[in-house]
């Protein structure tokens, strides 16, 4: 008997990550002001939790809402905005289409 053809293993392509659209919806709050809500229009960057690469540009976010198509499906993310010279970061593995995320902002809270 003789082998006719490739004598490897077979590659197994893994499917391609699912994108759709999600909304994320970002609040900062004031730990020591309940009563303040911060629902900032500012550009958001994101990477995939646990990388050290830099962040990249997911798009504007206009009064605390963005929505997007660029983030998979059973990810996780770290998302950035920079607010009053800020840099604040949450992380959110995208399991569904919508999303609340808060950040505490302490250093928008001084006024």
């Amino acid at each position: 008997i003789r082998m006719l053809g490739n004598t490897h293993p077979p590659i197994v392509v893994p499917p391609p990550p699912v994108y759709q659209e999600v909304s994320l919806n970002f609040t900062g709050r004031c730990p020591n002001r309940a009563d303040v809500e911060i629902r900032p229009s500012v550009y958001v960057s994101f990477r995939k939790s646990g990388s050290t690469a830099p962040f990249q540009y997911l798009g504007y976010m206009d009064k605390g809402h963005i929505s997007t198509n660029l983030l998979a499906l059973n990810e996780s993310y770290d998302f950035q905005i920079v607010y009053g010279g800020e840099s604040y970061q949450v992380s959110q593995r995208i399991e569904q289409s919508s999303y609340q995320l808060t950040i505490d902002m302490n250093a928008a809270c001084n006024f």
